[in-house]
């Protein structure tokens, strides 16, 4: 995620330094943007309904249960069956990705969409349900990926169609990225700010001037659109159900340590993503580094089910504090290395549900720590837990904090404690970015190559 912001803030900031782009109003209140943005929202909605309801089809088949959630599946059914799921996906998700990537396109992601890449909307529908499969199938990363690459794609095809500009189209493209996760996951201010702060970049939203308040509403709009359109498959409430509890001084102290502490963390592994990222199999190799790597990630779920998919099961059960502290002080370890496995395997998709989870079982953890001192809400503590380890892997704080407010249904009165510790994440970040940075240029030439 961090070289992906990276790359669309870079080519945002080449677009907004083009004269011939600052069009001014007029292109975003044409009869032509009206239709495309409408379209992109309806499409993102439907996309957003359509994987939830494979993604739940698949689960239900996968594990074998009729009733109840998926975290109540994988923690029910037999370790043998767990196992024997997870062992055969593997295998089977790389034989079909190993033909996708042998006999078609580069696949790009939302970044390379926004720079103008393009290909035939069948390959990417391909790769994004696959995406969605490997999910249901335990692959533990997260599922907002697909939504968002093929709401991107779908939004460009309209835009391009009806003749919409270079900027116009961006933004167009950066807005249903941002519909996209906020369709799958029913957060449609999470979508906005996500548009505003990772796919345009609120440097460059900035540099716009006249136009950031229009592109602002366009984003509020999209999302919101592609929202209402996915309650079709998806219910109009918080994804995570917590009984709030009223302030004290205890939960604005775990706040204030929730951001450095767990934002540093959350920070250091969106880096070790990003490197195993690079390290997974381009070609061939996937055909026997993914059953490898799925098979050592269903031995892990023997002792440790909650680790399988996105993460939702093993959020939703830390925040109802259905987890022993013990557990949830190994979840820390096991649901990072399960990710890491996943995307070492080969397998693509998104990482804010896993680092949500595993903020939350971090915050768990640190509630559990204090308590001796300062007995604190547990469940609250484990968002601002999520919040930060988000803010931290993300590197989006804005984004981080919406999210945990919103999949988590916030009280207001929690909002503060929510941005307090994403602000210090936010600090620490920057902080460690630059001591990166100049460890980066302080080594030998030998060490550079």
């Amino acid at each position: 995620m961090a070289e992906e912001q990276e790359a669309v803030l870079n080519e945002a900031a080449a677009v907004a330094a083009k004269p011939s782009l600052r069009a001014g109003l007029r292109s975003f209140l044409s009869w032509r943007y009206l239709l495309a943005a409408g379209s992109a929202g309806v499409v993102c909605g439907l996309i957003g309904a359509a994987f939830t309801w494979m993604l739940s089809a698949v689960e239900h088949a996968a594990f074998g249960f009729s009733t109840g959630s998926f975290a109540e599946a994988v923690t029910r059914v037999p370790a043998h069956h767990r196992f024997l799921t997870v062992c055969i996906a593997g295998p089977v998700v790389a034989a079909v990705w190993y033909f996708l990537r042998k006999r078609g396109p580069a696949i790009p992601s939302v970044a390379g969409l926004y720079a103008g890449k393009r290909i035939g909307f069948g390959w990417m529908a391909a790769d994004t349900t696959l995406q969605v499969l490997n999910v249901a199938l335990g692959g533990s990363i997260g599922r907002e990926g697909a939504p968002r690459q093929a709401g991107a794609l779908a939004a460009a095809d309209v835009g391009a169609r009806l003749g919409l500009g270079e900027k116009p189209l961006k933004v167009l493209v950066a807005c249903a990225a941002g519909a996209g996760l906020a369709a799958i996951y029913n957060v449609p201010f999470g979508g906005t700010i996500f548009a505003l702060e990772i796919m345009i970049g609120l440097r460059v939203l900035w540099s716009f001037k006249k136009d950031a308040l229009v592109i602002t509403l366009w984003a509020l709009m999209i999302s919101w659109l592609a929202t209402l359109v996915a309650r079709i498959a998806i219910p109009d409430r918080p994804a995570y159900e917590i009984a709030w509890q009223g302030l004290d001084a205890s939960l604005v102290l775990m706040a204030l340590l929730a951001g450095p502490l767990v934002g540093t963390l959350g920070f250091y592994f969106g880096e070790l993503v990003s490197r195993v990222s690079a390290l997974a199999p381009k070609g061939r190799s996937i055909l026997w580094a993914m059953p490898v790597c799925y098979l050592l990630l269903a031995l892990l779920a023997i002792p440790f089910p909650l680790i399988l998919g996105n993460g939702h099961a093993l959020a939703e059960n830390l925040l109802r504090e259905d987890v022993p502290l013990g557990m949830a002080a190994l979840l820390v370890f096991a649901k990072p290395v399960a990710t890491l496995l996943t995307v070492r395997a080969g397998a693509t998709g998104g990482k804010l549900t896993p680092s949500l989870s595993t903020g939350a079982a971090l915050g768990t953890v640190l509630a559990a720590g204090c308590a001796m001192f300062l007995p604190v809400h547990v469940a609250m503590v484990a968002v601002l837990g999520a919040g930060a380890f988000l803010a931290g892997s993300l590197r989006a704080p804005l984004t981080a904090g919406v999210l945990a407010i919103e999949l988590t249904g916030a009280d207001p009165a929690v909002w503060p404690l929510v941005a307090l510790a994403v602000a210090g994440t936010w600090a620490t970040s920057l902080g460690l970015a630059q001591l990166a940075r100049r460890r980066e240029q302080t080594l030998p030439p030998k060490c550079l190559e």
